[in-house]
């Protein structure tokens, strides 16, 4: 502004584009969170979706297993089944590759109550001498067998279990045989992997001695039920090789019963571990005859390998552009401002010693004119576009005060300030003037001085009245020291008059 003031239109301006920059920036980080949430959620829901389906998967290839197993009971005589024939079978299938996981199959028989001596008898007459019935808690009633069990070597303490006596166990095998459909326990710990406490399972599907069809009724199946075929399971085990693309979800099983109560018996690394952007899936799996609920939870590398840019350091970075951008913005504004208010007083000054009624001149520092005003033009008599170009010294200052000129330039370099001083300056054509002269340093940007201003006033007119001044000032003097010696005589002519008066 004119007064010297901070002018606020640039910095308002600055300010309001600032605040624009900010609240869009802020709308884009918002949106683009939004839009890396939503595509992190439809890629944590397709990962979901496969674990779902390689799990099932998984647990399917188990009842592949034991449709085969039973297959050989169905066309073979159950009761012309020997531990031989069924080893035969177990051998011709590579498990260990075809069924990862599963501790082998075996065959569970049904004895009913009362038949108990019969069958250990018999199992005795076939070489095995050691044969008992083994129970996990005293239990009347019909009971289930395991039979036979391939490789029996690391199955042995499996051998004459009765699995009836043990409620999780009994109560799968009863589903099993009275749905006809093959069936998982709940979380059990095998008795030959003692260590795995309730992360085991009984797999099991049931083997009727009628297939004209399976009875329609549960009781009708019950009642040709001749056991079960089944797979003793330890979860460790069969998601042992599980893929978990290198660490970027954990998984977490646990059994749902009747009450909703969970019972988990499976943590893959980093499952109790903080959820990552609210990226996990709860899902209620059923599991042939169970309810599995699944949790799948996101980990660092799922969000690393989306490989998504945090939308906040993106605006962060958007921010300190807008602010660098706002400053630049701020020092140009303030830098148009200054310029147009620099025109105006470079205007306002030039028509200032333009109008001026004093001769206004300035020199480079080598004494050439450049710039001439008009008052200048007036006083000397020399047009500006004459005097542009010429040395000052050549165009009004006398021959005789050239090196008082000389010695001015000396001072003025210096930096210094010639105040007003009379001396004298001539027209064009050699009159000589009584001029009053100030002298001043002109500075570039860096403050190096460059040349002088002059501003001559012509006082000739003022020297001239000052001349008749002092004249008649000496003029009045006598006529005063005149009038007093005429009253001086007269006055002694009086007296002498009254002194001759007798």
């Amino acid at each position: 502004m004119m007064d010297g003031r901070p002018d606020s239109h640039p910095l308002l301006r600055t300010t309001v584009f600032f605040g624009l920059c900010c609240l869009a920036f802020l709308l884009f980080g918002g949106q683009l969170a939004q839009l890396q949430a939503a595509r992190a959620s439809q890629r944590f829901e397709a990962l979901t979706t496969r674990v779902i389906q390689h799990l099932q998967s998984r647990m399917e290839i188990y009842e592949y297993g034991l449709h085969g197993a039973r297959g050989t009971f169905i066309v073979t005589d159950i009761d012309g089944m020997t531990r031989t024939r069924f080893q035969a079978y177990i051998a011709s299938r590579d498990t260990e590759r075809e069924f990862p996981g599963a501790h082998g199959f075996g065959f569970i028989r049904k004895v009913s109550s009362g038949q108990e001596a019969a069958f250990i008898a018999a199992e005795k007459a076939r070489g095995r001498d050691d044969f008992q019935i083994k129970q996990l808690a005293p239990h009347n009633g019909d009971k289930l067998v395991i039979q036979y069990i391939e490789p029996e070597a690391v199955n042995t303490q499996a051998i004459g279990l009765d699995i009836a006596s043990e409620r999780r166990r009994r109560e799968a095998a009863q589903r099993a045989i009275g749905e006809g459909v093959a069936t998982l326990t709940r979380p059990i710990t095998l008795v030959q992997a003692q260590g795995k406490v309730r992360q085991g399972f009984l797999f099991l599907l049931p083997v009727y001695r009628e297939y004209g069809g399976v009875a329609p009724t549960p009781e009708s199946r019950r009642q040709a039920a001749a056991g079960l075929v089944y797979t003793p399971l330890v979860i460790d085990e069969v998601l042992a090789d599980f893929d978990f693309r290198g660490g970027e979800f954990s998984l977490a099983l646990a059994d749902v019963d009747g009450d909703a109560l969970l019972e988990r018996f499976y943590a893959s690394p980093g499952a109790d571990g903080a959820e990552v952007s609210s990226l996990v899936e709860r899902i209620r799996l059923p599991m042939f005859g169970r309810v599995w609920l699944v949790e799948v939870k996101a980990r660092p590398l799922f969000i690393s390998n989306l490989n998504q840019t945090d939308p906040w350091r993106i605006v962060g970075g958007m921010l300190v552009i807008a602010a660098l951008l706002s400053v630049l913005l701020y020092v140009s504004q303030v830098t148009k401002l200054r310029r147009r208010q620099f025109r105006l007083e470079q205007a306002r000054l030039a028509a200032i010693v333009a109008n001026s009624s004093d001769a206004i001149v300035s020199t480079t520092l080598d004494g050439t004119v450049t710039s001439w005003n008009k008052a200048a033009e007036l006083t000397f008599g020399y047009p500006a576009e004459q005097a542009c170009g010429q040395r000052l010294v050549d165009l009004v200052v006398p021959e005789a005060l050239r090196d008082q000129e000389a010695s001015l330039l000396t001072r003025i370099i210096q930096g210094e300030t010639i105040p007003h001083f009379n001396t004298q300056r001539c027209r064009r054509g050699g009159e000589p003037i009584d001029a009053s002269v100030t002298i001043s340093p002109i500075y570039d940007a860096s403050r190096r001085v460059v040349g002088k201003a002059e501003t001559i006033r012509d006082i000739s007119q003022q020297q001239a009245a000052e001349a008749r001044i002092r004249d008649l000032n000496n003029t009045l003097e006598m006529q005063v020291i005149q009038r007093t010696a005429e009253l001086e005589a007269a006055r002694r002519d009086l007296q002498t008059l009254l002194d001759a008066v007798p």
